[in-house]
């Protein structure tokens, strides 16, 4: 999983001002890096068992990530710390612990709360400052906040609804021929 965490990195400066094209960008590099390396999930059948800790966190995460749309989907929070335990490296898994920890030490220091138990306004503005390099309440927590920023958007967009409803989703139109008869001056490529 290494492959996806090192995409962010070169994209670091581009978050502040992110578009539609690089969104999908990042979502196309997470897939293809699931795709690619899910290691503990071909080495043995046994799943990890999730941080039911972490769980709460990630769906108050995810639920301020997607606002609205978060509503349409079921709670990602147990999706998204299976996909933790059971797709990431050891590495990865606890460069996320470590930033989650010290995400609710932050949030405990200064708000007297987890994060999961603060206002969405408190919430927004912890998020803001994790996001913001200059700003960060502890060392890499923008890096913390994108790694699981993508995991989120990935998870989301792999729901019926993040890929129908939130993508645009169109079904190839017209018909399938599979048997079209050809003569000897037509093209292929326009039927």
């Amino acid at each position: 999983m290494y492959f996806v965490f090192s995409s962010f990195k070169w994209q670091n400066a581009r978050l502040k001002n992110m578009n539609r094209r690089t969104s999908l960008e990042m979502l196309l590099t997470s897939s293809l890096g699931v795709a690619l390396l899910p290691q503990k999930l071909w080495s043995n059948n046994a799943l990890a068992a999730v941080n039911e800790d972490a769980v709460p966190f990630y769906e108050a995460f995810s639920q301020h990530l997607l606002g609205d749309h978060y509503s349409a989907v079921a709670p990602l929070g147990v999706s998204i710390g299976c996909f933790i335990q059971n797709c990431l490296t050891e590495k990865a898994i606890k460069d996320l612990n470590i930033g989650l920890s010290q995400l609710q030490a932050h949030c405990l220091t200064r708000h007297k709360n987890r994060f999961e138990q603060l206002s969405h306004k408190q919430q927004h503005e912890v998020l803001i400052a994790t996001f913001d390099p200059s700003a960060a309440p502890f060392p890499k927590a923008a890096l913390f906040a994108q790694q699981l920023r993508g995991i989120a958007l990935f998870h989301f967009f792999n729901t019926e609804y993040g890929a129908t409803k939130v993508l645009r989703y169109l079904p190839v139109p017209g018909r399938y021929d599979g048997a079209v008869p050809l003569t000897s001056t037509a093209r292929t490529w326009t039927h």
